[in-house]
């Protein structure tokens, strides 16, 4: 059996900071959740307008509005909120620059930013890679200095980090899962 070159971690206290790092963190389904969305809802929503529709395209922007409205409304929860302030706790021992990086357009900023505020977390930056790869998207943002630690809850962006990011020290990556 191949051995997946990410950690599968249930909880931020699985990650562990001994040095100067930057620390990337995925917005939805990482470090926050909306009640009521999951990967169902998602698949439903989808399903829902394709059947109406039967356009890809179509079905895929018709669930990412109603998914804008939905948190717009509602404020979102910790994933593991002992977990991620113990994390960025001990990131900032280490003087780690921290990030989140999310897959959100820009236009979400202000409401990204609210959310953010609404749980407690500081992050030092905010990183909207508007669904460009997150590898893409990081290796413009760091150093070849860097040892990078990224946590997301999708195997595809982290898979896309490991491809992607050539330029930095070191990388090691963590899927998130609920």
């Amino acid at each position: 059996m191949k051995m997946k070159p990410f950690k599968n971690i249930h909880t931020f206290d699985e990650i562990e900071i001994t040095s100067k790092c930057t620390l990337v963190l995925d917005f939805d389904e990482t470090i926050a959740k909306y009640d009521n969305i999951s990967k169902q809802w998602w698949k439903e929503r989808f399903d829902f307008y394709y059947s109406i529709y039967a356009d890809y395209d179509t079905a895929d922007r018709m669930a990412l509005e109603d998914w804008k409205k939905h948190i717009h409304i509602v404020n979102p929860s910790h994933t593991d909120k002992n977990g991620i302030f113990n994390l960025i706790k001990s990131a900032t021992k280490y003087k780690c620059r921290t990030l989140c990086l999310t897959a959100r357009s820009s236009i979400l900023k202000e409401i990204t930013i609210k959310h953010l505020e609404y749980l407690g977390i500081i992050i030092d930056e905010i990183h909207f890679s508007e669904n460009m790869g997150k590898g893409h998207y990081l290796n413009g943002i760091i150093n070849n200095e860097d040892d990078v630690i990224f946590v997301d809850d999708s195997e595809t962006n982290i898979l896309d980090v490991l491809k992607n990011v050539t330029i930095a020290r070191s990388v090691s990556c963590y899927q998130f899962i609920i």
